[in-house]
């Protein structure tokens, strides 16, 4: 089976949307800095999922276009609706595509990105090729991924708070040591990590390869989103916390380690009493949960 393969079925809409507050407005500018993008540029972006960066890139072209495409019809379709409701239909559209065979002639596009999407393929080097295929020549290929990260849980008032992060840290760390195995679970290179992209990217002949990196944090009081959005980050990000959590409930190795299904109720009924408090006191809370990341930039020229 091929990598991509296993996301033709991905129909998860809410964790690709609950991306957006990595891309903020004041950051566009040096996006398309780093990314060789003008407001005229025709643009590709590969392996976009519902398409949250694809729109964010969008909203600063004029006569340019963007063209994302992904493997997942469900995604694809979803990502479509958004851009038609969000009133970006005349400049942004996304493509059912296989990312190793891409059904555009070369020489198509002035710049062509990705957010996330080599480090998902078995085969990076052969994604990378079909990127390069269809961009002009002198255009810009770059691979845009998520870096280190700073993550505090918060000070809340309630009094489940400790046992709350207790209980979380403890399943989060038997899950990392003991269990997560993501290149293998996703079928992904183990050869070409994110650190090797700019390696990578010479190996496949593009030039004037750089690194940047942009700086991006949010918090539930993070009032450059408008509320409705933050408590969209609250209602749908701990209900896909809950998720995942439920899910690792059901694998046994986590017994083994000393971390049991009473433990994991427990987690399960304290997120959702987090997730009550914070909904109710969104306006009011001193917590200040906060997530800070570096967003990597590797691009070269072709």
């Amino acid at each position: 089976m091929k990598s991509n393969e296993i996301w033709k079925n991905e129909s998860n809409y809410s964790n690709w949307e609950l991306r957006k507050h990595r891309f903020t407005e004041e950051m566009r500018p040096i996006f398309f800095q780093y990314l060789g993008i003008t407001p005229e540029s025709n643009v590709l972006d590969g392996g976009c999922g519902t398409g949250v960066f694809t729109r964010y890139i969008a909203r600063g072209l004029k006569s340019g276009r963007i063209l994302g495409f992904d493997i997942s019809k469900n995604l694809v379709d979803y990502g479509n609706i958004r851009i038609a409701d969000e009133k970006l239909s005349g400049i942004c559209k996304l493509v059912e595509a296989d990312g190793f065979e891409l059904p555009f002639v070369e020489n198509s596009f002035d710049a062509v990105t990705n957010y996330t999407y080599l480090g998902v393929l078995s085969d990076p080097v052969a994604g990378l090729k079909e990127m390069i295929r269809v961009c002009k020549k002198g255009g810009t290929v770059s691979a845009v991924f998520p870096g280190n990260s700073v993550t505090w849980k918060g000070e809340y008032p309630y009094d489940f708070d400790v046992r709350l992060h207790e209980l979380y840290e403890r399943q989060e760390g038997i899950y990392k040591k003991h269990i997560l195995n993501t290149s293998a679970m996703y079928f992904q290179s183990e050869e070409w990590s994110s650190s090797r992209y700019p390696k990578m990217f010479d190996i496949c002949g593009l030039k004037d390869i750089h690194i940047y990196s942009v700086a991006s944090s949010f918090s539930y009081s993070d009032r450059r989103w408008p509320l409705e959005y933050r408590k969209y980050q609250i209602d749908t990000g701990i209900n896909d916390e809950i998720r995942i959590i439920t899910q690792r409930s059901q694998i046994t190795e986590f017994e083994e380690y000393g971390f049991t299904k009473k433990d994991f109720a427990e987690l399960i009924e304290l997120l959702k009493k987090k997730q009550k408090y914070l909904l109710e006191n969104i306006e009011t809370d001193k917590s200040f949960e906060m997530n800070a990341w570096l967003t990597i930039i590797v691009t070269g020229t072709k």
